[in-house]
């Protein structure tokens, strides 16, 4: 019996994502959601390329724990793509697992294919579900946009699985909140696909080497650093002396910046009073919360908040000049 394929892809099994079945599978390949860290564009707490390696050479158990966000996007996966079909109209398929024909390490598992009928073997795109919270709203583009408009870790997922099939275009469909749906046409890049491709093949190769990637500052790294070393068995040691450094000057950081953080926290709260939001320039610096009706207010600041703010508003020509 020949081998179900899909483009340029041959099917190799249907696991849920984030079982022990799932991971024995991708144990020697690298997956869409595993290449942002490759290329050090994942989250900081959720991976990173060190945190990868040391999972990937058999040092780390996987992660087979789920948080709520990931059980909440899985749950809502169904009602975003029904979402999308209902704006779109068309025909869509589960998927499972697949691996690139030419490269066997290049691995997909979409969300769901695009078919041009309800029981066609024959997709020729990918619908990705996500979810995201109305306070990250700013990391997406508007409604209707392309590569540049979505977070950079997804639009690595997505080329990769473009890449391994051959599609030219696949749709990334996201549910922010509760109340508000966009969509994105993702296209193919070749030159951008041709650089996830070596990234992959050189940390493939530098596990076949157990040349380890150095530490990094992600959190991902921090804690799986954590538990490649689980116990405390009382011994002393000499640290070398940068790193004794490094640790001493970043602690001494840590204590500047909450000082300064401080200091601009009671700035803002000073000069806000009773106000809900501050602004400057257009742009939403700070805002102001409470529990209840009876807590003292503290402010935090406002998403997306830039490094640095505007000299002018924008909506008032030559106000700083």
């Amino acid at each position: 019996m020949s081998a179900r394929t899909a483009g340029t892809a041959v099917y190799i099994g249907n696991h849920t994502a984030g079982t022990t079945d799932w991971h024995k599978a991708r144990r020697g390949s690298l997956g869409g959601s595993e290449i942002a860290a490759v290329v050090g564009l994942a989250p900081s707490e959720w991976s990173s390329r060190f945190a990868l390696w040391h999972y990937k050479a058999g040092l780390l158990p996987p992660d087979t724990s789920e948080s709520f966000k990931q059980t909440l996007g899985k749950v809502l996966e169904d009602a975003v793509v029904q979402l999308h079909v209902a704006r779109n109209g068309g025909h869509v398929q589960r998927t499972g697992m697949w691996r690139n024909v030419d490269r066997p390490w290049q691995v997909a598992a979409p969300d769901r294919f695009k078919v041009p009928a309800p029981r066609s073997k024959r997709p020729f795109s990918i619908v990705e579900a996500k979810t995201a919270d109305s306070g990250n709203a700013f990391e997406w583009g508007p409604d209707g946009g392309g590569n540049d408009d979505v977070p950079p870790y997804y639009a690595c997922q997505v080329l990769w699985y473009l890449d391994t099939f051959g599609f030219d275009e696949a749709t990334l469909s996201v549910l922010i909140g509760a109340r508000e749906f966009r969509e994105y046409t993702l296209r193919y890049s070749a030159a951008d696909a041709a650089w996830l491709r070596r990234e992959a093949e050189a940390f493939l190769d530098s596990l076949t080497r157990g040349q380890a990637p150095p530490i990094d500052g992600a959190d991902a790294t921090y804690q799986a650093v954590r538990e490649l070393h689980p116990d405390v068995d009382g011994t002393a040691i000499d640290l070398p002396y940068d790193v004794a450094q490094t640790f001493a000057e970043a602690r001494h950081g840590m204590k500047t910046a909450e000082t300064h953080w401080n200091h601009a926290r009671a700035l803002v709260t000073d000069h806000m009073g009773a106000a809900r939001t501050g602004w400057c320039n257009g742009v939403q610096i700070a805002l102001r919360k409470s529990k209840g009706t009876t807590g003292t207010p503290w402010v935090e600041a406002a998403r997306g908040l830039p490094d640095q703010i505007p000299t002018e508003h924008p909506d008032i020509e030559g106000s700083a000049a």
